[in-house]
């Protein structure tokens, strides 16, 4: 994405989401914020993170029946996606990133900028034969966007 997005993203499935990142938030030196929201037909989890020092991210569980966030499970310990490669390679700990899952942000960053330029819904589908999808479909059983 560019260093401001909004975007609006519907899933397989039907549900919604909405991307921001603002890319030059105050903060020292400048910072990014990122925040994802995913709702569904029962509720919504919202993450929200600025890239700052101190600044610890939220995320939230939230149902359509509940006043309160629903408890989450217990997350591993912190690492970072650089470290997460490193052990990977170490065969320490599986690859937490792989590239089936690069390749999807491409496409849906693909989708966001062509939507911007005609100011029409892109689907993600339409792009995976131009930018790799064919060759890289059968590498994950994760299912795309």
């Amino acid at each position: 994405m560019d260093v401001n997005s909004a975007i609006n993203i519907r899933f397989k499935g039907g549900a919604i989401g909405s991307l921001q990142i603002v890319g030059n938030a105050p903060g020292i030196g400048g910072s990014v914020w990122e925040d994802i929201t995913i709702f569904g037909s029962d509720g919504a989890l919202y993450y929200r993170q600025l890239a700052h020092p101190g600044y610890k991210a939220v995320l939230e569980h939230r149902r359509f029946d509940a006043a309160e966030p629903l408890p989450l499970i217990d997350l591993p310990p912190g690492s970072t996606p650089d470290q997460n490669f490193v052990n990977a390679l170490l065969g320490k700990e599986p690859n937490y990133s792989p590239p089936l899952w690069g390749l999807r942000t491409i496409q849906l960053s693909e989708a966001a900028w062509q939507s911007a330029e005609t100011g029409q819904a892109v689907r993600v589908e339409s792009l995976r034969e131009g930018v790799g999808g064919a060759a890289l479909s059968g590498l994950y059983s994760h299912p795309p966007l």
